[in-house]
């Protein structure tokens, strides 16, 4: 074992002990890390308790949101932070499940088999933008995953989806994708692999969270 996770109400009575033990009878450390997570709290931010009667179950709000909006949820708690419990988290989760739906659903619309199985060059500077600001958020999510701090690389991985991706990349490239005229085959095919790789990392980025 390399990790403990824990709340941060047993850092002494658990982590402590524990360690003082090991160090005890064979002069080593138990684990390298440890990740302090807070508690998930009620709506007023007071503790969950079944004699307050304000205890939240998980199997009521999967089976109310699904299970992936609870993941959601849960990765935007902050390490050493406890959490209030809101219901307006689950609505944005719902929102990004639904985005990356339908981005897929519009990416996938173009795609064929002869090109997933080859490297197409991007050529366009809106497409080396992109893969420009996709390679930034795959190492800054990475140097905080690797840290345990899984919600700020949560956030940095919506930002560039939302903002990057969705709001600006997606509306710019549109007319050279459909390409009506049929005049710059290279130009919409650029735009379609980059397209294409840039939603094949996001849905790897979003993988241990949703």
């Amino acid at each position: 074992a390399d990790l403990r996770p824990q709340s941060h109400e047993i850092i002494r009575t658990w982590a402590f002990y524990t360690i003082l033990k090991a160090n005890y009878h064979s002069a080593t450390i138990p684990w390298k890390n440890i990740m302090i997570s807070g508690w998930c709290l009620a709506e007023d931010k007071t503790k969950m308790s079944k004699s307050k009667g304000n205890v939240v179950t998980p199997k009521s709000i999967i089976e109310l949101y699904g299970a992936d909006v609870v993941r959601y949820w849960s990765a935007n708690s902050r390490l050493g932070t406890d959490t209030a419990f809101s219901p307006d988290l689950f609505k944005i989760g719902q929102k990004l499940l639904n985005k990356i739906w339908n981005a897929s659903k519009f990416v996938a619309g173009f795609l064929s088999n002869e090109l997933v199985s080859e490297t197409i060059e991007p050529t366009e500077t809106i497409d080396l933008w992109i893969l420009s600001k996709l390679k930034c958020t795959v190492e800054y999510a990475t140097e905080k995953l690797e840290v345990f701090e899984y919600c700020e690389a949560l956030e940095i991985i919506e930002r560039f989806f939302w903002n990057d991706l969705c709001d600006n990349y997606l509306e710019i490239v549109k007319v050279r994708i459909y390409n009506e005229q049929r005049n710059d085959v290279k130009s919409q095919m650029s735009a379609i692999y980059s397209l294409y790789f840039v939603l094949d990392v996001i849905i790897k980025l979003f993988a241990p969270f949703i």
